[in-house]
């Protein structure tokens, strides 16, 4: 008896630690990606834009508006991940 309750204390132990270093491998991720982010520049929208919108759905923080008859990207932001170049027909879009 005092075996299987030694065997289930460990194994709690162990799912602790697990737990622990999932959390710690996350937040050393997030903190990469943040530091990553901060070091990169915005992407910009060149004349070449036909204003088809492709990329303004596609970007994930909401950093491209329409402005007049074109496209434009709020560099405060935008978090550079090139969505929106990867998804412009035009290849109007590159990094600043």
């Amino acid at each position: 008896m005092v075996e299987l309750l030694f065997l289930q204390l460990i194994k709690i132990i162990l799912l602790a630690i697990s737990n622990s270093l999932q959390y710690i491998n996350y937040r050393c991720v997030a903190l990469y990606n943040v530091s990553k982010w901060e070091q990169k520049m915005a992407y910009k929208i060149s004349d070449q834009c036909v204003n088809c919108g492709a990329c303004e759905s596609d970007c994930p923080v909401g950093a491209i508006s329409e402005q007049g008859d074109v496209r434009v990207i709020n560099a405060d932001t935008c978090i550079s991940c090139g969505a929106c170049a990867s998804t412009c027909p035009a290849e109007a879009i590159s990094e600043e």
